[in-house]
């Protein structure tokens, strides 16, 4: 089986092996960004190794997904609108595109937790698989149904061969074979932003919406259990944008939605809010991290400014930090080891 595999490969950074030459101009706009000292100053990526006679930059790509390989922190992925998928080896000093893909906007990328060399990549409505580091691919999962996307994937980290897809009419379906099949476990009727599986007990499983706010299941999706009255006292809490988990703790979620950030110890019976620097439902919340190692240092972008607000006690007390951008900020990432290193991917569509 193909989640058994241990191929030791792919110790040569991919861009070496993809390209040829790598260019690096000062460039202005978006992509991403990078900051070495907490939000102070930023350093924008765009260095792209490409083809001979080929000019390409990051700077005006729009950046829908930036994820770190579990395994290895060095390695980033980046999905983009319409551009493509590029992978970074050495925390994003240069990037190179993955070629083989398809066009299409990239909606989700998501890491096998034991093989790093087995990648999964939702284009529009297709779910590619690539065993071999993004060099080939293959389509494990199309959609059928007209306009319908393939929002979340997520994999199951006590059992790899089980792998979840969220998808914006709001279904939620799930392979048992390493994506070889898929049956449909339930329809939320609304588009899924978020689906997380409980690390220690791997039958809880957390689904978020876009207005309908968050459902448990306690038996691997058998049955659902709503949160929506435990979310009602927080005006905009239902329109949740973000979920995970806080640190390595799989009992304590933290939800970014139009109210803000809101977090939970007892599976969304209760929730405790994050006293944030914008007032509540002023502004939307469009990315959030918590940093890994100390849950106390949390950031968070919101919806039409350039800045990162920073919290290093637990969100008591906020720090606005300005990117030089114009573009939305709209993905944020913090090294799980180094919580100086920061990662920000910028968008120039209208969210």
């Amino acid at each position: 089986m193909i989640f058994k595999k241990n191929i030791l490969i792919f110790l040569v950074p991919l861009c070496l092996v993809l390209v040829t030459a790598c260019t690096s101009k000062p460039q202005y706009g978006g992509g991403v960004f990078k900051t070495l000292d907490a939000g102070s100053s930023w350093q924008q990526k765009t260095n792209v190794c490409v083809l001979e006679n080929e000019n390409r930059i990051l700077d005006r790509v729009d950046v829908n997904v930036l994820i770190l390989d579990p395994q290895d922190h060095q390695t980033l992925y980046l999905g983009t609108k319409r551009n493509g998928l590029f992978v970074s080896t050495d925390r994003a000093e240069s990037w190179g595109k993955l070629r083989s893909l398809p066009k299409g906007e990239i909606h989700a990328i998501a890491i096998h937790p034991q093989a790093k060399h087995i990648i999964f990549v939702s284009l529009d409505n297709q779910v590619f698989r690539s065993i071999d580091a993004g060099r080939t691919w293959e389509i494990v999962y199309l959609e059928a149904l007209p306009k319908v996307y393939v929002k979340k994937i997520s994999i199951d980290s006590f059992s790899p061969e089980r792998i979840y897809l969220g998808l914006s009419d709001g279904r939620l379906i799930r392979s048992e074979d390493e994506a070889f099949s898929w049956a449909t476990l339930n329809n939320f009727k609304d588009s899924i932003e978020g689906v997380l599986i409980n690390a220690v007990s791997p039958e809880r499983i957390y689904v978020a919406t876009a207005q309908k706010g968050i459902f448990r299941s306690d038996n691997m999706g058998l049955d659902w259990i709503s949160l929506s009255d435990s979310l009602s006292d927080y005006n905009g809490a239902k329109k949740v944008s973000k979920i995970l988990f806080q640190s390595f703790d799989p009992e304590i979620l933290v939800a970014s939605s139009n109210y803000g950030l809101l977090s939970t110890n007892n599976q969304g019976q209760t929730w405790q809010d994050h006293k944030l620097l914008t007032d509540y439902g002023d502004l939307k919340i469009i990315s959030f991290d918590v940093h890994q190692s100390n849950p106390q240092i949390i950031y968070y972008t919101v919806k039409g400014r350039n800045l990162v607000f920073q919290s290093l006690d637990g969100g008591m007390n906020w720090t606005p930090k300005s990117v030089p951008t114009k573009n939305q900020l709209s993905a944020i990432i913090i090294d799980p080891f180094n919580p100086y290193l920061l990662y920000l991917g910028s968008n120039s569509a209208e969210n």
